[in-house]
């Protein structure tokens, strides 16, 4: 089983037309989660779609140039995946904007990465969600961990709270 894969990172100077592409390993796709415009917004969620756009548009001014050493424009791809697909949500910055507990809506079965992945080395790239780990806080300081697991056997989903387990509806009731 593999775990570990790779993004593809191009790096554009629009002043003297360097382009730099790197490869690097993740073992874990962090995606960051869009802020909101607060005023006039009734959404009261954000979908995982969003926070893969947010993560993957084109940057202008994330890089400097080694040549002219202007800024440039900087993009990230997802070039490869694993068969494991471990996705962390980063949400630090939505605490400073009061967004921090806005929930995430993403799908339990069929997550279809094809069309963001730049080799998908003949492989499937639908994945289904088995468990997730989520921070409950009182402040961004201070919080604990509970996850929730989906059984192989009985198919049903556990919430885990580090003293015991309990099986849980909050992911999906009606889950077969």
């Amino acid at each position: 089983m593999n775990f570990c894969r790779c993004h593809k990172i191009a790096m554009t100077c629009g002043n003297c037309g360097k382009v730099k592409i790197t490869f690097h390993p993740y073992n874990l796709l962090a995606l960051e989660i869009p802020v909101r415009q607060t005023s006039g917004s009734d959404q009261l969620s954000i979908t995982l779609e969003e926070c893969f756009t947010e993560t993957f548009q084109a940057k202008e001014g994330a890089w400097s140039c080694d040549h002219c050493l202007k800024l440039a424009m900087k993009k990230l791809d997802i070039w490869t995946t694993p068969d494991i697909l471990i996705i962390q949500l980063k949400r630090p910055h939505l605490y400073r904007t009061g967004q921090g507990s806005m929930p995430i809506d993403y799908p339990v079965e069929g997550l279809d990465l094809m069309g963001k992945v730049g080799l998908s080395e003949d492989k499937e790239l639908v994945y289904d969600l088995f468990a997730t780990i989520n921070y409950t806080y009182d402040n961004p300081r201070k919080g604990i961990y509970t996850a929730f697991a989906k059984n192989f056997i009985d198919k049903q989903w556990y919430r885990y709270d580090g003293m015991c387990y309990h099986l849980s509806y909050a992911i999906c009731a009606d889950d077969s």
